[in-house]
């Protein structure tokens, strides 16, 4: 069953077309590659599916209902969280503190509970903070927890964002760049956490440049060139299809 569908999706900027009629489905508990060179359109798809700039045309389905004109905050609540291929943190917080924003989505005290902190109040932030602490732990930083967040080594902040978005609740998680700036023995790391995840039943849609990382992740893949889709497939096909090989390394006559 389908858990996320993009249907004939264009943005426009202007006279500028960033995503030229693109189309692709994800199922439950996917990890679905989105490859493509850079200036492909692959974080404009992101954007255009978490509701950052709708499309100018097509449809986004997820879990059922049409999410292509939700706000941004609407479309989290629903069950899609994401990452940024820019790491945003509140780096002067703790760790723990920017697991449990995450989690505000989730949570039902308003403005008169948190005054005067109510019984409820105070039940559902200590529900809060034990399930941050589990997320650490999931992704490996539970003892860097009353630590602040702009301390932590770069890859531990990718693993950081990646807890705050799982805060979330998310059906679909959506990752940009995952594992850049890690190296091989971090990405490795990286690589089995997010298959880690499947137990969950959640499902995953990659941006990523490391292809031997996205390629031996990803249960299907597909690759954007220009803001359109030129191939889709399992990571062997993807590899092999002469789309995709020219997009990469340009035709052979360019080549010479």
């Amino acid at each position: 069953m389908d858990i996320l569908r993009v249907e004939h999706v264009t943005r426009k900027f202007g006279g500028l077309i960033a995503l030229d009629d693109v189309s692709f489905s994800i199922e439950k508990g996917e990890i679905v590659g989105l490859i493509g060179p850079n200036g492909a359109g692959k974080t404009t798809l992101f954007n255009a599916i978490t509701g950052v700039f709708p499309p100018t045309s097509g449809s986004i389905v997820f879990s059922g209902m049409a999410i292509d004109h939700l706000p941004a905050h609407r479309i989290t609540a629903l069950g899609l969280a994401r990452t940024f291929q820019n790491i945003r943190l509140f780096k002067e917080l703790s760790v723990l503190e920017n697991v449990m924003i995450g989690r505000h989505t989730r949570t039902k005290s308003g403005t008169f509970r948190g005054m005067f902190k109510t019984p409820f109040e105070r039940r559902e932030e200590e529900e809060t903070r034990a399930r941050a602490y589990d997320l650490l732990a999931r992704v490996g930083l539970k003892k860097r927890a009353q630590d602040t967040a702009g301390s932590l080594p770069y890859g531990e902040q990718r693993r950081l964002e990646i807890a705050r978005a799982l805060a979330t609740e998310p059906k679909l998680l959506l990752l940009d760049e995952p594992a850049a700036g890690m190296n091989e023995s971090e990405t490795h790391s990286l690589q089995d956490l997010l298959v880690s995840f499947r137990e969950w039943g959640l499902s995953m849609l990659v941006v990523e440049h490391d292809m031997g990382f996205v390629m031996s992740l990803s249960d299907r893949i597909v690759c954007l060139n220009f803001g359109a889709k030129i191939a889709e497939g399992t990571p062997e096909e993807v590899q092999a299809h002469p789309l995709v090989i020219e997009a990469y390394l340009g035709r052979e006559e360019e080549a010479v």
